[in-house]
């Protein structure tokens, strides 16, 4: 069975080199078989004389090398390579990159694509080799680590003739240069549409969850401010004068059938309340005043045929 996780240790892949390698001089190992990722550690002829820790910048799996080498990173020659001979054993150990990447996905939601990317347009990029399996539609994925370049996968295609997986993104514009990519956390070939932007326009069920209303709060005020767009009640409290208008200072773009609840309270004298353009009698009439230090409560459904908020309850405090 192949083994297509992308975060993982490699620590069980072990060889030999195919040609043998000098010393420091040396920038390309030839060895087989060749590391899944770069970059990456390996050390040859472990717990010999000749022991050396390699590091690798990038890997050729077609020529059978690693290369862009920095020598005997553990210094146990002094800091310049050792000679190794045709069919000297080698093992990977595990690079830094994946141990990042299992702590940028656990703080951030995200983790670095290792395989290399390439930008091809303000909504497209490629990756090295098939990787339909993990940019599926609706997954989200970040550009270079900032969350100012957060989109969604909306295809992706492998073409074997070039190699390259290329993916469509959208609700992002790829900065350009195209430093990283990468997933974010979500099962492999996830089609679950929570956390997308496909989420706000899907069926969904939520079962034993609790709606917390947003409210506004407003302490006296003749023209009250009220954005719909972020609040479903209102709290008027304290209120020192009449209303003059509770339509003058009113904004948002309500949805049809969208419900509001407005509660006033005078701060010991009655005040008069006057409405406005945008709201009306729906089978309940409007309240032009308020009762001395008592709560008025009123409630209101959005007609997007009339544009205008219809009264449908009240309710005055004994």
């Amino acid at each position: 069975m192949t083994d297509t996780k992308l975060i993982k240790g490699k620590n069980n892949e072990s060889g030999t080199i195919t040609q043998q390698i000098l010393a420091a001089e040396e920038s390309t190992l030839y060895l087989t078989p060749v590391p899944e990722n770069a970059p990456g550690l390996i050390t040859l002829e472990i717990g010999q004389a000749k022991e050396e820790l390699i590091y690798y910048g990038s890997r050729d799996a077609g020529a059978g090398t690693v290369s862009n080498l920095i020598r005997d990173v553990s210094n146990l020659n002094g800091g310049v390579g050792q000679q190794h001979e045709q069919l000297a054993a080698w093992e990977t150990s595990q690079s830094v990159e994946f141990v990042n990447n299992i702590v940028d996905a656990v703080t951030d939601g995200f983790y670095q694509e290792q395989k290399t990317v390439a930008r091809t347009g303000d909504t497209t990029f490629t990756v090295t080799t098939d990787r339909t399996a993990y940019f599926t539609a609706g997954r989200l994925v970040r550009f270079n680590q900032s969350s100012s370049y957060i989109g969604e996968v909306s295809t992706a295609t492998y073409d074997g003739g070039t190699g390259l997986t290329t993916v469509t993104v959208t609700g992002v514009t790829i900065p350009n240069p195209m430093n990283y990519v990468e997933l974010g956390i979500q099962p492999k070939g996830a089609t679950s549409t929570w956390l997308t932007s496909a989420f706000y326009s899907a069926t969904v069920t939520l079962t034993n969850k609790r709606n917390t209303d947003r409210v506004t709060t407003i302490v006296s005020n003749a023209n009250p401010t009220i954005n719909t767009d972020n609040c479903d009640a209102v709290d008027i409290t304290a209120q020192a004068a009449d209303i003059a208008s509770m339509t003058t200072n009113l904004s948002g773009t309500p949805t049809n059938f969208q419900h509001l609840i407005i509660r006033f309270k005078d701060d010991g004298t009655a005040r008069g309340i006057t409405w406005g353009a945008s709201f009306e009698a729906r089978g309940v009439a409007l309240p032009t005043t308020t009762v001395i230090s008592k709560v008025l409560t009123v409630g209101f459904i959005y007609d997007t045929t009339s544009s205008k908020w219809g009264c449908v309850a009240k309710a005055q405090e004994a």
